[in-house]
């Protein structure tokens, strides 16, 4: 039974034989691929922050007064086109 031992050792040895090369690159596309994901999840909420900031409003309220010519309530945002004494005003809609 010796033989039967040694034959069985070398077919399991031939099905996991990964050289130290092949563990090493996937050891380093792994790192790559959780530095990838770590930096999209940082990034991705300071982007959608950045879009969706309205600090640029501090100054107060405006008001326009005229007649809506036009409406796109498309993505992201919807879009008014306003004439307001013979001048065209496009408005974006932001959220309330």
């Amino acid at each position: 039974m010796p033989g039967g031992a040694a034959r069985g050792f070398a077919r399991r040895g031939a099905c996991n034989a990964r050289t130290r090369s092949q563990r090493r690159t996937e050891t380093k596309l792994l790192q790559i691929c959780r530095a990838t994901a770590l930096a999209a999840m940082l990034l991705i909420p300071a982007l959608a922050g950045a879009h969706h900031g309205w600090s640029w409003t501090t100054g107060g309220n405006i008001q326009l007064t005229g007649i809506i010519v036009e409406t796109n309530l498309g993505y992201p945002h919807g879009t008014l086109v306003i004439d307001a004494d013979g001048e065209r005003w496009t408005v974006e809609v932001g959220q309330p």
